[in-house]
């Protein structure tokens, strides 16, 4: 039968987080014009992120604007034809982050 054609599949791919963690994207194929709505959840359910995309067949790559996103684990929901694909991504605070009593410490002797 020969190998199955891939360009007639949806395909969505992982989310990357930019390193000064202010967006998120995640790269998409859509075998034909779509509607996709998305819903990006914190880890107890609440839902921080709604967003439609009306896209057209193709690659994509979906941007997500994260900066107002505490650091945690958060799960895009996304709704694309006729199903539902969750894809998680990690938010990490900034290694060098001078707030709180120990950073103005560290401040003092620096």
């Amino acid at each position: 039968m020969g190998n199955p054609n891939h360009t007639d599949l949806f395909v969505l791919g992982e989310f990357q987080v930019s390193p000064d963690g202010l967006t998120a994207t995640i790269p998409c194929f859509l075998p034909e014009e779509k509607n996709i709505s998305v819903i990006v959840q914190d880890e107890s359910g609440r839902a921080w992120i709604e967003k439609d995309f009306s896209l057209k067949s193709g690659k994509h790559e979906l941007q997500f604007n994260i900066s107002k996103l505490r650091a945690g684990i958060y799960n895009g929901w996304f709704d694309a034809f006729g199903e539902t694909y969750i894809r998680s991504f990690r938010i990490e605070k900034p290694s060098g982050s001078n707030t709180g009593l120990l950073g103005r410490i560290k401040k003092l002797f620096s």
